[in-house]
């Protein structure tokens, strides 16, 4: 495949219908060009891979799998993706939204925003998560490089998030038919380590309070005009992420209002103690809900114990470091005029920020080295993604936390206050589909893929399921609670990913 062509140049036609106009930028493994479509005279980003990257499975693997990430994201805050396929002389592309703007680092880099400003960036933010997070996808490698910030008529400031290249589907990661299986064999997960999650430095499981957490930092970057865990090189990063508090906010006032109390909730070190959608940061933000209380402080004795994990964590992050070869071109690839088109490197680390971790197998789906059981399984931790339990690690009498409560034997959850309340009966809904590895979400929140189980209060108030998975329809039910236990299996039906037109 990769003698089969070579890269297109300005005056080429790409599948017989995009014009190649100008080189935007060029990574390790890719080129994003300025296209014209011809017939209808639009401008697109197109991306495509160099023929080198056909000697990578990987690679190839990463590319399909952004495009089918993007195309299953109808939201105007995400870059929409126009079409995808090959052509006949064997260019692998996608076509995309192109964009005029900056981004959101530039923007940063001129010192702190209002916060009117910074809180109008931060809702369109999360919106586009919202979306993202509902369809099972966890972006993972959220930062202010893609971010872009562009103008739609009167409206200034309209966010575009981009780069999806190295996105996490809580759902759909080993389809039989291999459109998005997970990169095992070589399996690189990449992030920038000012915006790292703790649990995402430490190799435990990532799900989408992953990506509140890198929200956190943004708002307080763009509100304080400083990194709250800024450090002299990357491995002190990491190390601050894991240990200490975030910094007070410059303004006195903010601080104390609901946007300090959210990005303290944000960037709480256990993922358990962070706001728990992006939907409800926004609600915080805004006044339209009443922050949590703050996340417990860690003893001294156990801040040691965290900090002797994390070197260890880094030194053995040390042995793996991946280097992605460069040239320069930068996670967007951009062009003239304030021209951004979507990252050219299809993993490469061309901004110097980048980190790449190989995890020898375990799964590109979390960040870092963990040990994995015989069945390919996480053997370090028996938690899911999403708050409930893993399928077959605890009994019907070890209960899940739930709201604000600690993980308590017997069927209840402790205030995080110490208080003691009335224990309610519990439900657990343990979950199965055909095909399994299909999302799961409880009253629109996600909680990991099938085989799961999540324990519900049983109040007699019913609860909306809904399972989906790509290549497949979603199927939603409502059940009440009324068991100890309650089983609940779907059989999915073929569906179709549909690309915009």
């Amino acid at each position: 495949m990769a003698e089969q062509f070579s890269i297109p140049t300005p005056g080429d036609i790409v599948a017989d219908r995009y014009e190649i106009v100008e080189e935007f930028g060029r990574g390790s493994y890719g080129v994003v060009f300025r296209a014209r479509q011809l017939g209808i005279g639009r401008d697109v980003a197109l991306k495509t891979l160099l023929p080198k990257a056909f000697l990578q499975t990987d690679i190839v693997k990463r590319f399909e799998r952004e495009a089918q990430l993007i195309s299953l994201l109808q939201h105007p805050n995400v870059v929409t993706l126009f079409d995808f396929g090959q052509s006949e002389s064997g260019v692998l592309y996608m076509a995309m939204e192109l964009i005029q703007g900056e981004q959101l680092s530039e923007l940063i880099a001129r010192g702190p925003l209002e916060p009117s400003r910074a809180l109008h960036i931060t809702r369109q933010v999360l919106s586009a998560l919202e979306t993202a997070h509902r369809e099972g996808i966890v972006h993972r490698d959220l930062k202010p490089e893609n971010i872009i910030l562009t103008r739609l008529g009167e409206r200034a400031d309209v966010v575009k998030v981009l780069d999806f290249g190295i996105a996490k589907l809580m759902a759909g990661e080993t389809e039989a038919d291999g459109a998005l299986k997970t990169l095992t064999v070589q399996g690189y997960v990449l992030g920038t380590p000012h915006y790292m999650s703790p649990e995402n430095i430490t190799g435990d499981p990532v799900d989408h309070r992953a990506d509140l957490y890198a929200v956190g930092i943004m708002l307080y970057e763009m509100l304080a005009g400083v990194h709250p865990f800024d450090a002299p090189s990357p491995s002190a990063v990491l190390v601050r992420h894991l240990n200490d508090p975030p910094p007070p906010l410059p303004d006195g006032k903010l601080e104390q209002s609901a946007v300090g109390r959210a990005i303290k909730l944000a960037l709480a070190k256990d993922p358990e103690d962070r706001i728990g959608s992006a939907s409800d940061f926004s609600d915080i933000l805004d006044g339209r809900l009443e922050p949590p209380a703050p996340p417990r402080t860690r003893s001294p004795l156990t801040a040691v114990w965290i900090g002797l994990v994390a070197v260890l964590a880094i030194l053995l992050m040390a042995v793996v470091w991946v280097v992605w070869p460069s040239d320069g071109a930068g996670d967007l690839a951009s062009g003239g005029e304030g021209d951004v088109a979507v990252d050219a490197g299809a993993g490469s680390g061309q901004d110097g920020g980048d980190v790449g971790v190989e995890d020898g197998g375990s799964g590109a789906e979390d960040a870092g080295v963990r040990p994995v059981a015989a069945d390919g399984g996480d053997a370090s931790s028996t938690r899911d993604g999403g708050g409930a339990v893993a399928a077959g690690a605890v009994d019907a009498g070890r209960v899940a936390r739930v709201d604000a409560g600690r993980e308590e034997p017997g069927g209840g959850a402790a205030p995080l206050d110490g208080a003691v309340t009335p224990r309610l009966p519990m439900t657990r809904l343990v979950f199965d589909s055909d095909p399994p590895n299909a999302q799961v979400t409880v009253n629109g929140a996600p909680i990991g893929v099938t085989p799961c189980q999540k324990f519900v209060r049983r109040e007699g108030a019913a609860v909306r399921v809904q399972f989906s998975k790509i290549g497949y329809k979603p199927a939603v039910m409502t059940l009440t609670p009324t068991e100890a236990t309650q089983s609940v299996s779907v059989k999915l039906k073929r569906g179709r990913i549909k690309l915009t037109p």
